[in-house]
């Protein structure tokens, strides 16, 4: 058994007709004869995946890392990674319904899983079977939203704590427009998480990209930059979120498979 090492990725950004609502569309493949395992991180993302040929599923929200095994037999698993806030528009269940959850698509969204299959079927006919799930992921759920944009609020929320993760939720409420019970409701409706709750994935998100950016940096200059109040704050949230100490997880290349580009990508 291993852990990421036997696994083979690959991603990309989506065409503009989905990228409104999908942040990345994904696919990772564990050599053949291997068992691969993969710790994945919280995100704030819901994912729909398929693996093989089977029926697709949604994987909802996470609170805490978990690590999952991928098939041993080499079959492809393909993800679509719905953007924090935009899962509630597209699958039209609270999100909060979906955390820490795994639930059959066409239990949640049964005219998306529809589009889904017949949109497989057509990108295999075309001779693109090796991509028929991540094409048919990305056709399925552009057709599903049909043009519809995320809920405005909650993609500014999401861009605020991008752009600075130290805020906390009274600053987040007034910058949205929101009061704090709104933006509560709101967050977990459209997220699952609650505003603190986001803003620890979302800190925890930036910690790695400015690790990408800055690798000569040391955890007290990068905990500053990710939001945390000192480094202490930062170790103790990395842990609850993703069960290492931030050495650690820096050492061993924290992006989930469903971040991660291929090889010289």
């Amino acid at each position: 058994m291993h852990e990421d090492g036997a696994i083979d990725w690959t991603g990309y950004v989506p065409a503009s007709h989905a990228a409104p609502h999908v942040e990345w569309i994904w696919s990772a493949r564990g050599r053949a004869g291997d068992l691969p395992t993969h710790r994945v991180l919280p995100d704030a993302c819901a994912d729909v995946i398929v693996v093989g040929d089977g029926a697709a599923f949604v994987v909802g929200p996470l609170r805490a890392a978990r690590v999952v095994d991928l098939p041993a037999n080499g079959a492809l698993t393909a993800g679509m990674r719905l953007r924090p806030g935009a899962a509630r528009m597209v699958l039209g269940v609270p999100v909060g319904e979906l955390l820490d959850g795994r639930v059959p698509l066409a239990d949640v969204a049964p005219a998306l899983a529809r589009r889904f299959e017949l949109a497989r079927e057509r990108a295999a006919c075309g001779g693109a079977a090796s991509h028929a799930a991540t094409r048919a992921l990305e056709e399925a759920i552009a057709l599903h939203v049909g043009g519809s944009a995320p809920d405005p609020q909650i993609a500014a929320l999401v861009a605020t704590l991008w752009r600075d993760g130290g805020q906390r939720v009274p600053q987040l409420a007034r910058s949205v427009g929101l009061s704090e019970r709104q933006l509560r409701r709101r967050c977990g409706e459209l997220c699952g998480h609650a505003p603190a709750e986001l803003a620890r994935v979302m800190r925890l998100r930036r910690l790695l990209r400015l690790a990408a950016a800055r690798p000569h940096d040391g955890l007290a200059s990068l905990a500053a930059a990710a939001g945390w109040h000192d480094q202490q704050h930062m170790t103790r949230d990395v842990r609850r979120l993703t069960g290492l100490t931030p050495t650690r997880l820096l050492r061993r290349d924290g992006r989930s498979v469903q971040d991660r580009r291929a090889a010289g990508a």
